[in-house]
């Protein structure tokens, strides 16, 4: 599992022309992963649907996309967000091989945040944010009220929990 300072957006599009749904990797295998999902975005997702399209974007500005399948949705009490398995539909093996990549470079990356790697070892270039997102990133904070006001998070979780109370 990727570690909680590992921010990994992904958005997950049910299907083709509809908006895409944003959340976060929490976690990645060959096979498939599994992604944080508000509560509002999970509710019409039963086990079997077909997503049309899985985006994950890496820090770095690296994205993979593919088509997935629903495995598994639960709701986890203590962020009162949907965890959402999915399983990675028609793989090529170029992709294949991209994913052991990817795999590779969290799992160094995990170690080497929870101080596990034992010796020096550099850090993965996937999460080294590129400069032109640090740069839209600032500029972005400059101009968005909500962020610079410390009351949102809790304004944030709070919503979140009354938004799991309704369901």
């Amino acid at each position: 599992p990727l570690v909680s300072t590992m921010r990994v957006p992904v958005s997950v599009t049910v299907f083709e022309g509809t908006a895409p749904s944003h959340g976060l990797l929490r976690n990645i295998s060959i096979g498939g992963c599994l992604v944080q999902l508000p509560v509002s975005a999970a509710i019409g997702l039963k086990c079997e649907d077909r997503l049309t399209q899985v985006r994950v974007k890496f820090p770095n500005g690296e994205t993979f996309m593919t088509a997935a399948q629903v495995r598994h949705t639960r709701i986890e009490a203590r962020t009162h967000h949907a965890l959402v398995g999915v399983q990675f539909i028609g793989l090529n093996k170029a992709f294949h091989q991209h994913l052991w990549y990817i795999i590779r470079e969290i799992e160094r990356e995990v170690a080497i945040r929870k101080g596990k790697s034992g010796q020096m070892v550099t850090p993965s270039a996937l999460f080294k944010a590129n400069e032109a997102a640090l740069s839209a990133r600032h500029g972005q904070t400059a101009s968005a009220p909500e962020d610079n006001t410390p009351m949102v998070p809790e304004l944030k979780r709070v919503a979140h929990r009354l938004s799991a109370q309704v369901i």
